[in-house]
């Protein structure tokens, strides 16, 4: 490196000058015009002062500078840089999203190893906490229900409107109390055929009944509510028929 004194690096405009001697911690190294080595003002450590330097002592993350940024109206600020959160945060978040669209790809692939991984992981937890948090739940629910009665209500109204053949479905399972366990396996299958006879109903315009095959209270024989013992037939068919079942 070239030598220089402070006065000729002066006369020349420069920042910097070098005597080629070391410094009083033995640094050979370049100095500023105001005498300071380059290597040593690099381990200086800055301590702020003020609200900043009070914070920092306190080890906090934050502090208050009172001078209130122009962009986001807060003067909540970090200990460490000195900069304004909300600005930082906003940044932060700007430049994560112009590299998640450059590296989409992996971005994704990353976050579908990372589900892959804890996938067991979160069935074992989900299967923990409902467990651990049963009567937590039915007391939050029950409370809920109770706070919002009219919008359950409202939403049950709407929802039997919009679905009919799941409440007819319903009430015919309810009808059959003896045999509720049988019925049970089959409460989607049965709910299907009410669905299918609502589509026939309305594509035809007429009344359609499901009707059980084999009475469930007949005079000498008793059916069960089951799929295979239910069929569509027109409600003139269904209301002549009655509870009389005839073998071929």
């Amino acid at each position: 490196m070239e030598i220089i004194t402070r006065q000729q690096a002066k006369e020349q405009g420069l920042v910097r000058y070098f005597t080629g001697k070391p410094c009083k911690h033995g640094h050979i190294a370049e100095r500023y015009l105001g005498g300071c080595c380059v290597i040593c003002l690099r381990g200086k450590k800055k301590t702020p002062s003020g609200a900043r330097g009070i914070a920092k002592k306190q080890d906090l993350k934050h502090f208050s500078s009172g001078n209130v940024c122009k962009k986001c109206n807060t003067d909540k600020k970090y200990v460490s840089s000195g900069d304004c959160v909300s600005c930082h945060q906003s940044k932060s978040k700007i430049t994560k999203k112009i590299w998640r669209e450059k590296n989409r790809e992996y971005y994704l692939s990353q976050a579908r190893d990372y589900r892959e991984r804890i996938k067991q992981h979160r069935i074992d937890y989900a299967k923990e906490y409902r467990a651990r948090t049963v009567e937590q739940r039915a007391e939050y629910n029950k409370l809920h229900r109770q706070k919002n009665a009219e919008h359950y209500k409202s939403y049950r109204r709407q929802y039997l409107t919009d679905k009919p053949y799941v409440n007819a479905a319903h009430q015919a399972n309810r009808r059959v109390k003896m045999q509720r366990p049988i019925t049970q396996f089959y409460r989607e299958e049965i709910k299907l055929i009410y669905k299918k006879r609502d589509v026939i109903k309305n594509r035809t315009h007429e009344d359609y009944h499901v009707d059980h095959i084999v009475p469930l209270q007949g005079e000498n024989v008793c059916g069960l509510h089951v799929p295979w013992n239910l069929q569509i037939i027109t409600a003139e068919e269904n209301l002549a028929k009655s509870n009389k079942w005839e073998t071929v």
